[in-house]
């Protein structure tokens, strides 16, 4: 069984600052941990709603462009989220001037 999503967010959170404040992550402090977490999720969620519309649903926003923003009719893409994550990481590294690897 799996624990729910916030619970795994928050443990990843803290394991974070634990590994911050534990000297195992240079060059990151606790400000920048928790944007990289932001720019994550950020990433997860426009990457994941672009890359359905990209690889699934192409054809129907070319119909109409409006249908990026009807989330309520479902439409994710793990494909998408994954780009989406490593375009978030990139931006973050860029930022806090660390190599993207």
């Amino acid at each position: 069984m799996h624990a729910p999503r916030p619970v795994r967010s928050i443990a990843a959170w803290l394991l974070g600052r634990r590994r911050i404040r534990a000297g195992r992550l240079p060059g990151v402090n606790e400000q920048g941990f928790g944007d990289l977490l932001f720019y994550g999720m950020l990433g997860v969620v426009l990457g994941g709603r672009l890359g359905y519309i990209l690889f699934y649903a192409f054809g129907d926003f070319l119909q109409n462009p409006l249908m990026v923003f009807r989330i309520w009719e479902g439409g994710m893409s793990f494909h998408g989220g994954l780009l989406g994550v490593m375009a978030g990481v990139w931006l973050w590294c860029r930022r806090q001037n660390l190599h993207f690897m």
